[in-house]
């Protein structure tokens, strides 16, 4: 489960409850992961459903929710996720003279998606151009792409910036 998300759970007892319902205790390891303190089942039924959500999750993690009724108990672990974000940008020669190119490399803290990640680039010197963005591919973390200097006739220093939303 990624940040900012919500996943439906399922709690089932082994036969339909009596009159008047049941209430089913839970329990979660994980304060990153919100989830009610109980459930109700409907009376007659065996089965209730609740929504476990997330907000920022900052690293890879675990939590586990525990369900517990009459004595006995379930226990479910569910994987929380931290979104990819950039973790380096490097060009070299990262010193240009005029019309020369560098290689640029752009890393992630972790592989992109299964459908890859677009990271957006800017330059913050005229002087400078390099793509609009670059695709990293998907259970990849890296990518290359060349920065470009213009006919520039004295000394300058630019920014070139790369960014992903996840």
């Amino acid at each position: 489960l990624g940040p900012n998300a919500k996943s439906t759970c399922t709690v089932k007892v082994n036969q339909a409850v009596p009159a008047g319902g049941a209430v089913i205790a839970l329990a979660n390891t994980n304060a990153t992961l919100t989830a009610p303190l109980t459930v109700s089942v409907p009376s007659g039924l065996a089965v209730a459903s609740f929504s476990a959500t997330t907000a920022g999750i900052s690293s890879d993690q675990s939590a586990t929710l525990t369900a517990a009724y009459n004595g006995s108990s379930a226990s479910a672990t569910i994987a929380l996720v931290s979104p990819a974000v950039i973790s380096s940008l490097v060009c070299n020669p990262a010193v240009l003279s005029p019309s020369a190119t560098s290689n640029c490399s752009v890393s992630l803290s972790k592989n992109a998606p299964t459908g890859g990640a677009k990271v957006l680039l800017t330059a913050s010197n005229s002087q400078l151009t390099a793509p609009a963005s670059v695709n990293i591919a998907g259970e990849s973390n890296s990518a290359a792409f060349n920065l470009q200097a213009g006919a520039f006739k004295s000394n300058q220093s630019g920014l070139v910036t790369a960014s992903y939303n996840g």
